[in-house]
C-alpha cells in the first residue's frame, strides 16, 4: 500500500504507535509500504490525503453530541435499506446543557446526574467486517445502556442504521434481525463477598428476553422466543442464523456483542492505531 506518515514520522507496515489528540495521519504517494515506502515518505512525497485525529471521551460525547458523520452514516444506511424515497432522519440538534445526548446506538437519554453510562454492549464480531470493526469509532459499534432498572428494546426498528452499518459487508444477515428482537433490562450490580480479605466484587448484569422467532445466544446458550436469561459483565449476546453454506444442524453467529462495565471504558487521552 501507500506509505503513511504520522506527524512527520513514517510508519512501517504492521507497526503500532500511540496517537495523541490532534495528530495528523498523512497518506502519501510512493513506492508502497515497508522500507521503500518509509524512504519515499521521508523524502518528502506529497500527501494526497491528511486526516486529523480527534479523541473524544464519552463525557465529551454526552456534552457535545456525536460527530456529524454518525448521523450521516445513519441516513446513508436508512436510504440504502429503505430506498431513495425514504424520509431522511432529522439533523442532530445541539443538546441542552443538563441532558446527555447519547451516540448513534444509544436508546435512551441518560440522566443529568450520571456522568457516564453504567455499561455498554460492544460489538466484538460482525460477519465480514473483522478488519473494519477494529477501526470503527466506539459510537458506531457500541450500544450505551440506560441506568439500572430501565428496559429497552433492541432491533432494527429501534437502532436505526446501527445494524446496517455493522453488517454492510454482508447485508443478507439483516433478514435475521427482527424489528424488535430483544428486550434488555439493566439489573442492580451483583456483589460477591466472602473472600479471605473480606473484599467485595461488583459487576453489571443484563437481563435479556427474546421477542423474536429468531434464536439468540446468551452467554453461548440458545435463547428461544419468550424466554429470558442473564448476562454478567464480560458475557456475550449473539445473533445466529443458518447461512446458505451451513450444513444441516449448524448455524452462523453473524453478530456478537460483549457486555462491558464502566471499568472497561477508556480513561486516558491516548490510543493505539494499528496499520
Amino acid at each position: 500500500g501507500n506509505p503513511l506518515v504520522l506527524d512527520a514520522q513514517p510508519l512501517e507496515r504492521e507497526a503500532a504507535l500511540p496517537v495523541r489528540h490532534g495528530a495528523r495521519l498523512s497518506f502519501c504517494t510512493g513506492a508502497g509500504g515497508g522500507a521503500a515506502g518509509s524512504a519515499a515518505a521521508s523524502q518528502g512525497s506529497s500527501p494526497f490525503l491528511v486526516l486529523r485525529i480527534a479523541l473524544r471521551s464519552r463525557g465529551d460525547i454526552g456534552r457535545e453530541g456525536p460527530h456529524p458523520s454518525v448521523s450521516w452514516w445513519a441516513n446513508s444506511a436508512e436510504t440504502l435499506h429503505h430506498g431513495v424515497d425514504a424520509k431522511p432522519s432529522p439533523p442532530a440538534q445541539s443538546p441542552a446543557p443538563a441532558v446527555c445526548t447519547p451516540p448513534l446506538a444509544s436508546l435512551q437519554a441518560c440522566g443529568a446526574q450520571a456522568a457516564l453510562p453504567p455499561a455498554t454492549l460492544e460489538c466484538s464480531h460482525a460477519q465480514g467486517q473483522e478488519a473494519v470493526l477494529q477501526m470503527l469509532p466506539a459510537e458506531a459499534k457500541a450500544i450505551t445502556l440506560p441506568r439500572e432498572g430501565e428496559a429497552f428494546d433492541l432491533g432494527r426498528a429501534h437502532q436505526h442504521g446501527f445494524f446496517e452499518q455493522l453488517l454492510r459487508a454482508e447485508p443478507s444477515w439483516l433478514a435475521f434481525i427482527s424489528r424488535s428482537h430483544c428486550r434488555v433490562t439493566v439489573l442492580p450490580q451483583a456483589t460477591c463477598s466472602g473472600t479471605a480479605e473480606g473484599t467485595a466484587w461488583k459487576g453489571c448484569m443484563l437481563k435479556v428476553e427474546n421477542l423474536s422467532a429468531n434464536v439468540v445466544l446468551v452467554g453461548g446458550k440458545h435463547l428461544a422466543r419468550g424466554h429470558s436469561d442473564i448476562i454478567v459483565e464480560g458475557g456475550s449476546l449473539g445473533f445466529v442464523a443458518r447461512g446458505p453454506s451451513d450444513v444441516v444442524g449448524t448455524e452462523t453467529e453473524f453478530l456478537r456483542f460483549a457486555l462491558r462495565g464502566p471499568s472497561r471504558l477508556p480513561t486516558e487521552n491516548t490510543t493505539l492505531i494499528r496499520l
